[in-house]
């Protein structure tokens, strides 16, 4: 909808696919904890690897709520042509938050597994959030205006 020049359309087309991200992703989160035992035996009949990966698999579950909002926002904003913005958020949620907090949390207050995950999760969840406020909170004109000079070149 930004190359057609429809603002209302794509704001449509956002909200839409962000309520389907938070939808889906609630499903799929759902699933992963219900499923927890089930999904790990799949993969293992060793207790202490069931035991352990159990432990992790409801945050990797909650994990996939905002990872759905985050993979939809930032789909959103390169269709908008913003990739600098993702790019920068990405950068900045990871290296700055997510790594140092899953190594604090798994070596130094000693979480280990479920500490590495708790921090990768904190960082996905910044993000998610992060890149959501730069899609709702879009300067349409500047998106379009964008868009109309990139078309010309």
């Amino acid at each position: 909808f930004v190359g057609s020049q429809s603002a209302r359309d794509a704001e449509i087309a956002i909200r839409v696919s962000l309520l389907l991200s938070v939808v889906l992703g609630t499903i799929i989160c759902t699933s992963i904890v219900l499923a927890k035992y089930q999904i790990v035996s799949l993969f293992t009949n060793d207790l202490s690897v069931i035991h352990l990966a159990v432990s992790v698999i409801k945050i990797l579950g909650i994990n996939q709520l905002y990872d759905s909002i985050n993979v939809i926002a930032a789909g959103c904003l390169r269709g908008q042509g913003r990739q600098k913005i993702g790019s920068n958020l990405n950068i900045a949620c990871y290296y700055m938050i997510a790594v140092p907090l899953a190594l604090y949390l798994a070596f130094v207050k000693d979480l280990k597994l479920v500490g590495l995950w708790i921090g990768l999760g904190t960082g996905i969840f910044t993000l998610a959030i992060s890149e959501t406020y730069f899609v709702l909170k879009s300067n349409w004109q500047e998106i379009l205006s964008e868009s109309m000079k990139r078309n010309i070149e």
